[in-house]
């Protein structure tokens, strides 16, 4: 995600070697990479709009025999010191592609999606201008792939049926444009975070009048006005979403997924578990939510757990709605976000000390679920 995100990674290769040929391919590839680049060399060529590469290694204690090595490389790209053009630009890495077998970050193949273990990159996009509820909208790349690129946004999604995302990013038109003045004039307040309306008694059942045709018999509450507004709304930021959307701030970042796969196994893991909740074994509900929720460092992840367990939170209180405040023991109140990257290894001696550190962990953990055994 740091080669992605921070880096400009736009191209990568990935491949699986037994550890045994560790100690002479990694030099290769220090040496043909220029890998060991200092940092203001490594700035100093990106001020060039020259391919700078990254090298992401995975040792996993539980398969000591193989390691996992990523390369990623930001490509040739427009920078300001830069001689290409643009068209230069596009052809040079286009022959790197083909030479060097690399992968695009951005594509609609599901095969040449980046995977790690039960995550798939993905984006998403921050409506920088609107309220938190209606600030990102998320594009799980197996569904649509990875799109959104700085030049182009007009790509292919891999379902041709979800081609309407590109909505987004049309300009409006002249009538568009004085249509969205007198939306955002009226109901600015309802999309907008910059925008706040202070609400009393009387404010809200005249707006409702003036603007719904909405009247109040004089005994009714000011809570159920306000329900009333609420309803009223909800209709409006379905109907004119959309149009707040074009007109917002967009920025378009990386997140993880979890994969289709691994999220069909976690609902029906979590499906079985609800069947337990009238047995002896009812904690086991607890156990798969809390293990599922340990998943969640990523916006990505946390929008496909947060809409599942609210799925499975839904379908428990239909069964006993009697039970509703008892069965939030069931789920975790808030998802945790800690958000780790590993230490850079300066050398081959720290890598090594890193694995053998990683393997005692291991080997510890091992133990001591032989010894609960």
């Amino acid at each position: 995600m740091q080669c992605v995100s921070n880096g400009k990674a736009k191209f990568w290769f990935s491949d699986v070697v037994p550890f045994s040929k560790f100690q002479n391919l990694i030099p290769k590839l220090i040496l043909e990479y220029g890998l060991d680049l200092g940092e203001q060399a490594r700035k100093k060529k990106s001020d060039y709009g020259e391919p700078v590469w990254s090298l992401v290694i995975n040792y996993d204690p539980a398969k000591s025999e193989v390691f996992q090595f990523w390369l990623f490389s930001t490509g040739y790209r427009e920078a300001r010191r830069s001689k290409l053009t643009l068209q230069e630009i596009l052809a040079q890495n286009s022959s790197m592609l083909r030479k060097q077998k690399l992968n695009s970050i951005l594509t609609t193949k599901k095969e040449k999606l980046l995977r790690f273990g039960a995550y798939v990159l993905g984006q998403y996009i921050d409506f920088m201008d609107l309220k938190p509820q209606f600030s990102r909208v998320y594009y799980h790349p197996e569904r649509f792939g990875v799109i959104f690129n700085v030049h182009a946004k007009q790509m292919k999604t891999i379902d041709s049926n979800r081609k309407h995302v590109y909505r987004l990013f049309q300009p409006f038109n002249a009538f568009e444009e004085k249509r969205f003045e007198s939306i955002q004039r009226i109901f600015g307040f309802a999309f907008l975070e910059n925008e706040h309306t202070h609400w009393n008694q009387a404010s809200v059942s005249e707006f409702l009048l003036r603007r719904f045709g909405i009247q109040f018999d004089p005994e009714v509450s000011y809570n159920e006005r306000l329900k009333a507004l609420t309803g009223a709304l909800r209709g409006v930021r379905k109907k004119h979403l959309d149009f707040f959307q074009r007109y917002s701030q967009k920025k378009i970042r990386f997140t993880w997924y979890l994969s289709e796969e691994f999220m069909q196994s976690a609902t029906w893991e979590l499906n079985k578990k609800l069947d337990l909740i009238s047995t002896e074994k009812a904690d086991r509900l607890k156990e798969a939510t809390f293990r599922f929720s340990s998943k969640g460092n990523f916006h990505g992840t946390r929008h496909q757990i947060g809409t599942l367990q609210a799925r499975m939170r839904s379908i428990l209180n239909a069964r006993d709605p009697e039970q509703k405040k008892l069965n939030q023991m069931y789920f975790p109140k808030n998802l945790h976000y800690v958000r780790f990257t590993a230490k850079k290894n300066c050398n081959m001696k720290e890598f090594e000390m890193a694995c053998r550190n990683a393997d005692q962990i291991y080997l510890n953990k091992q133990n001591k679920q032989k010894t609960k055994d």
